[in-house]
């Protein structure tokens, strides 16, 4: 799915499963971190966390859920992390017809981070899970809030 949209985007990259032991995890980042072509990472269990903290900025998002399911490098060499779970969530809600409002939020599973996502904004951030809202060109009737 993930390497479809790369190539109708007309992007320079491919999407490539890895995994390691948990106990590996130091030297795995260590040998990705040298790779000067990885671009990026989409992050999954038990590594969220553990990525987070190898990161040197993060979204607030990925800041305040102390996770991250996407890492990018910035032109410096430094990993930044996002985190795209609960906005992904709230996407699929929204898809599948389920209107959820930011005042009935209140103290569910949804973290805070989510009402303020769905907050009205002039403009969005350029964050990853942007990114991938712009190549599926969702309509706008199907946003939530």
């Amino acid at each position: 799915m993930f390497n479809a949209l790369i190539e109708d985007a007309g992007l320079d990259s491919l999407m490539v499963p890895v995994t390691c032991r948990p106990e590996n995890f130091d030297i795995f980042w260590a040998g990705l971190s040298a790779m000067e072509n990885l671009k990026g990472m989409i992050i999954s269990v038990p590594f969220k966390q553990r990525v987070s903290e190898k990161c040197a900025t993060a979204h607030s998002r990925a800041a305040r859920a102390g996770a991250a399911n996407t890492v990018v490098r910035r032109a410096d060499g430094q990993w930044h992390a996002d985190n795209f779970d609960g906005v992904g969530f709230m996407d699929g809600l929204a898809a599948a017809g389920r209107a959820v409002h930011r005042d009935r939020l209140g103290r569910s599973i949804l973290p805070a981070h989510l009402r303020e996502h769905y907050a009205p904004s002039p403009r969005r951030g350029r964050s990853i899970s942007g990114h991938w809202r712009e190549l599926r060109a969702r309509p706008r009737s199907l946003r939530p809030g």
